[in-house]
């Protein structure tokens, strides 16, 4: 017997909006024909951003940063996230529901999802390799 390990990634449009959540690898973009693969997230998980106090112990201030890593994307896929979470744009306000480690358990947060430049990716043969989407300012929502 073999295991097979769905994961439950989501999005959705716009903050404190867990009723419009969709699970990414379910979606098939209407001009592809490929759906999403489901995103990793190792290593990808900051508290924030750790400072040295007075007495040389470390804590961390701001807000959580997190990075799905898709193995591969293709150029339809990435309009897709451009046009319906960030307006067009490459950033835009989100309400995502993800791990924050590999075996963590899944919440949903209200974030900015941060969309990497054309420059910063890998292309090859019509899709792009190992694309880093990068949510920050995470805050838990219930």
């Amino acid at each position: 017997m073999v295991a097979t390990f769905y994961p439950d990634y989501q999005l959705a449009v716009g903050h404190n909006n867990a009723a419009g959540l969709v699970s990414i690898e379910g979606v098939l973009p209407t001009t592809d024909t490929r759906p999403f693969v489901a995103p990793t997230i190792r290593a990808g998980f900051t508290q924030g951003q750790m400072i040295v106090r007075a007495d040389g112990t470390c804590t961390f201030v701001g807000f959580p940063t997190l990075i799905w890593t898709f193995s591969w994307l293709t150029f339809a896929q990435r309009e897709y996230l451009r046009n319906t979470y960030c307006a067009g744009g490459w950033t835009g306000q989100v309400t995502v529901r993800t791990r924050l480690t590999a075996g963590g358990s899944y919440s949903n947060y209200n974030a900015t999802m941060v969309l990497p430049q054309p420059s910063d990716g890998d292309e090859q043969l019509g899709r792009i390799e190992n694309y880093r989407v990068r949510f920050i300012r995470m805050v838990a929502i219930s």
